[in-house]
């Protein structure tokens, strides 16, 4: 199966380009996701879009700029939901399958249009041996490898067409050491946490995985920011 944004014959629209912003608490992390698309093709295309939400993850907030024009979502009943769907023309629907993925509607995109898709999601961050992981997916490839109760998805592309930027925050003390098995990272620790990024450009042909190791068992931490 596809994922990331597919027209309605089934083919997919090409991914150029995938910014990650995430900010670690304690055992939670929450991930934005802003993926840019364009369609290549010379005719418009009635396109829907797919995400594997990780296990356990909840979506907080999708929106989508589709040639300037931006669709922002809003939670509300079920039954709420068709009526508005059912009456107003440029309403998208959003659900998501037992199977864990996401599904957005988009409607009609023009010949030669970008589309941005922002998604937010909270994930758990799963702990082991004073070790925390934090996994992201980047729409990539259907093949699916667990880790705790997380899921990897492995990538079946090559050579991908599209870079990949990561802005990762940590907010915790306590660190040992910062790595990552899929990827070349710095970061910069401070009396706050720590701050993560790539060392140079990158492709994005697998899932971002960065472990982060504590020398205990790190301990909840209210931090307060003043204006």
């Amino acid at each position: 199966m596809s994922y990331g944004l597919i027209s309605s014959e089934g083919n997919v629209i090409p991914l150029k380009k995938i910014v990650c912003q995430t900010d670690v608490s304690e055992n939670f992390a929450l991930h934005t996701l802003t993926q840019k698309y364009h369609n290549e093709t010379n005719s418009p295309l009635s396109i829907r879009y797919i995400f594997p939400v990780p296990s356990g993850g909840v979506v907080i907030d999708f929106s989508a700029v589709i040639g300037g024009k931006k669709i922002v979502s809003e939670m509300t009943d079920k039954h709420t939901a068709q009526k508005i769907a059912s009456s107003e023309k440029n309403c998208a629907t959003l659900s998501k399958h037992s199977s864990g993925l996401l599904e957005v509607s988009l409607g009609c995109v023009a010949s030669a249009a970008d589309i941005t898709i922002i998604i937010k999601y909270l994930t758990n961050v799963h702990m082991e041996d004073n070790r925390l992981r934090i996994i992201i997916p980047t729409v990539i490839a259907p093949r699916y490898v667990t880790y705790g109760k997380q899921y990897i998805i492995e990538s079946a592309i090559e050579k991908p067409g599209y870079d990949i930027s990561l802005n990762m925050t940590y907010k915790g003390k306590n660190i040992a050491n910062i790595s990552s098995p899929s990827h070349d990272i710095s970061y910069e620790i401070d009396s706050y946490g720590a701050n993560i990024t790539f060392t140079h450009q990158q492709q994005a042909n697998k899932d971002i995985i960065i472990d982060i190791a504590l020398h205990g068992k790190n301990r909840p931490t209210m931090y307060h920011y003043a204006d």
